[in-house]
Order: structure tokens, then C-alpha cells, then sequence
């Protein structure tokens, strides 16, 4: 039976689109009573991710005279830990103006 925490029938869909809104990756069928972060972490997707075998293009800056070098990453939901790779917005109701005006720019991306 999968009932989630509001007692309704649910399954869990996993999705990444790119820049073009196109499905790059979709994962369907996890149980909705389970809990995003470790449905997440039983994907192929996350298991490539953490050995590196993603082909991701490496870190690079922003900018022509950035000394910075900026990684590459999938942007996630608070539900998501934060990796090298994966972003996700600042969790919590007491944050600074700084980190309100990051998750609402990132939630916009």
C-alpha cells in the first residue's frame, strides 16, 4: 500500500528538465510515503552523480577575469542535501535579506 502522510494514494516522480524544458531524466514509481531525499538517493541518477560519472563539465569562472571557478549544478528543493553538485534554497523562517533574496532568485531559475 502506498498511502503518504495525508492518507492519500501516491507515487513518487523524479524529474530533471533541462534549459529547454525537456525531460533529461525521470524516475516514477517510488512509494509517496517515502521521504524525497531517499527516494532520491535509490536513483541511478544520484548514484552517477556521487561516483562522478555524469560527465559534468568541470568548474570553471563566470566571467573573463574571474579567478573564481564556479561548479556546475542541478538545482533542488529544501527535501535535497547540498553536494558539489546540487543546490537547494536556504531552509528555515529566520533568514537574513540575503538568504530571502538567493531563495527567491533560485526558486526562479
Amino acid at each position: 500500500m502506498n498511502l503518504n502522510y495525508k492518507c492519500y494514494f501516491s507515487i513518487v516522480l523524479m524529474a530533471i528538465a533541462d534549459s529547454d524544458y525537456k525531460f533529461a531524466y525521470v524516475d516514477i514509481g517510488a512509494y509517496g510515503k517515502d521521504c524525497d531525499s531517499s527516494v532520491f538517493q535509490e536513483t541511478s541518477f544520484f548514484k552517477l552523480l556521487i561516483r562522478n560519472k555524469l560527465h559534468i563539465p568541470p568548474s570553471g569562472s563566470l566571467f573573463t577575469n574571474d579567478t573564481e571557478n564556479c561548479p556546475f549544478v542541478f538545482g533542488g528543493d529544501e527535501a535535497f542535501s547540498l553536494s558539489e553538485n546540487l543546490m537547494r534554497p536556504y531552509a528555515g523562517y529566520n533568514l537574513s535579506e540575503k538568504q530571502r533574496i538567493f531563495n527567491y532568485r533560485f526558486c526562479r531559475a
